[in-house]
């Protein structure tokens, strides 16, 4: 096993050759499309209950990933675009940020099937057809999430202590963009 100095770049996807065939979809359909001009995405076509596609290793423990998302349509306003750190394939357990239909940033830990908020929701304003930077930061037992670089929400949780990445919504459509996985010290 390779232990990566704090700062490296542990994935990358910007989905401009096809995408990275590493993306493992759970749930919901997945492509690769064209968005506009000769920009690439990852988009999701479930606008119904969940889906959701990851990537990475189960080994990385503390990291940040980010990724670019664009809100296309929202089936309710319980509707979650999300990312999602320390995911466990197989029982879903798993943090994630997200914008959600109401317009709200959220920082969430997944049990199951069940969500349970870490911090309470932040307004902010999101609207769809607007790309938006999520970020999820988790070290330790700290998480904190950010939107277009502002810090927005924080939580302390010791329940997953490593895990892959993944993208992805809750009655909506969304595509994303320029995933990145960063370790931090």
């Amino acid at each position: 096993m390779t232990v990566s100095p704090p700062g490296a770049a542990l994935f990358a996807d910007d989905f401009e050759t096809g995408g990275c065939p590493c993306w493992r979809p759970v749930q919901g359909s997945w492509a690769v499309v064209l968005d506009s001009g000769t920009n690439h995405g990852y988009r999701n076509t479930n606008t119904s209950g969940s889906d959701w596609s990851y990537a990475g290793d189960t080994t990385w423990t503390d990291y940040a990933v980010q990724a670019q998302v664009k809100l296309i349509t929202w089936a309710s306003s319980g509707g979650i675009a999300r990312v999602f750190a320390r995911y466990q394939p197989g029982t879903w357990g798993s943090y994630y940020a997200g914008l959600n239909g109401s317009g709200a940033v959220i920082l969430r830990k997944r049990v199951g099937s069940s969500d349970i908020d870490l911090a309470p929701p932040k307004a902010i304003g999101a609207t769809l057809g607007q790309w938006y930077t999520l970020r999820l930061e988790v070290v330790g037992t700290t998480l904190k999430a950010y939107v277009n670089g502002t810090l927005q929400l924080t939580a302390t949780d010791g329940d997953y202590a490593r895990g892959t990445i993944a993208v992805g919504g809750w009655n909506n459509v969304s595509l994303w963009d320029n995933v990145q996985v960063t370790k931090l010290p």
